[in-house]
């Protein structure tokens, strides 16, 4: 005797909503960072309020980087003085603008697996006005390696790699 087994169907998705707007294709920012929280007291105000002028640096990189001003908070990070109470902040705000500047230069290179190519040759190329580090980029673009390929053999940091990149894109040297 066979039991009888019940039929299994595939759930159809309902149809969208004319009324309802469609998703975002926008990439999801990143998480707010407290960077409040993370800022030490200074030295001698162990259980004071911190220095009006390191509170106002620590809310102006949170706000650039809540914004989306990734690069603006990367140079408002990076001029902060070693020496300062604040540097601890800013190097942890800095690591995450690196971290976020990479994923938006990824995007715009066409991502890690995409194979860039030259569309400037000749003179033109010449006339780019490449500093050397460019120019080495360039010469590691040949159509058939990728990406990820081009920033491994650079020699160069990831992030420094593709912000060339980046830049050569932006300026039409390479797609």
């Amino acid at each position: 005797m066979v039991a009888d087994t019940p039929k299994r169907t595939r759930a159809v998705p309902p149809a969208p909503d004319p009324d309802e707007e469609p998703p975002s294709q926008e990439r999801p920012t990143l998480p707010a960072i407290d960077l409040e929280s993370l800022a030490p007291a200074a030295p001698e105000q162990e259980s004071g309020p911190r220095p009006l002028r390191h509170r106002a640096l620590i809310a102006e990189l949170g706000d650039r980087f809540a914004n989306g001003d990734y690069e603006g908070a990367l140079a408002l990070a990076e001029s902060v003085d070693p020496e300062d109470d604040a540097h601890p902040v800013a190097a942890f705000c800095a690591k995450r603008c690196r971290e976020a500047l990479e994923a938006v230069f990824v995007d715009r290179v066409g991502g890690v697996g995409h194979a860039p190519r030259l569309l400037l040759s000749g003179e033109a190329l010449r006339s780019a006005r490449l500093d050397h580090r460019a120019g080495f980029i360039v010469a590691l673009v040949d159509g058939r390696t990728r990406v990820e390929e081009i920033v491994d053999a650079s020699a160069m940091t990831r992030f420094d790699a593709l912000r060339i990149l980046d830049d050569l894109v932006a300026r039409g040297i390479v797609e």
